[in-house]
């Protein structure tokens, strides 16, 4: 074996230097890391509302939101529903997302629908309908009562045939 005190010494002062900069590194990573801000912990920043809407309330039991002038609201839906699950209309008695469905004859032939696709999530604003559907976002001119409900007409809660429920996220900004 060959000892040569000059590069045993260095070899040490690297494997310390190196060992020393692991060391740095991480302590520099852990405190930014604890520095970092979470917006979701933030009091400031706006958080959604999140409404479980159970098909069978239908139009005539709305989610009512109260929208002030120049606020952007956001909504995104999931879950489905559906008209009747016993039904056999062939294209209208199936599952469908809050974008609902459009090819249904009854949008056509009742005027309770508001020309919007059947069983989809609809919003009434200022006495004016709209399809909400899957994700909408839009900056209210005025305030007012934002209408949250399920495109369909006829029975409501115990007289209703619908089933399911959509999940829905309200962030007001």
């Amino acid at each position: 074996m060959n000892f040569n005190p000059k590069s045993d010494f260095i070899k040490k002062l690297l494997g310390l230097f190196l060992g020393l900069a692991v060391v740095i590194i991480l302590v520099t990573a852990s405190i930014l890391s604890a520095c970092k801000k979470d917006e979701s912990d933030d009091p400031d920043t706006p958080q959604p509302t999140v409404y479980v809407y159970d098909a069978v309330r239908s139009w005539c039991d709305p989610i009512i939101i109260s929208v002030k002038a120049n606020q952007k609201v956001t909504i995104t839906t999931t879950d489905s529903v559906i008209t009747n699950i016993n039904g056999m209309v062939e294209d209208c008695d199936y599952w469908t997302d809050a974008n609902g469905i459009a090819d249904c004859h009854y949008v056509d032939q009742n005027p309770d629908l508001h020309g919007i696709a059947f069983m989809a999530l609809i919003g009434k604003f200022d006495d004016q309908f709209f399809l909400v559907g899957t994700y909408y976002q839009n900056t209210f001119t005025k305030s007012g009562n934002l209408e949250l409900s399920v495109n369909d007409w006829g029975g409501c809660g115990n007289e209703s045939d619908n089933a399911g429920q959509f999940v829905i996220s309200v962030l007001i900004e």
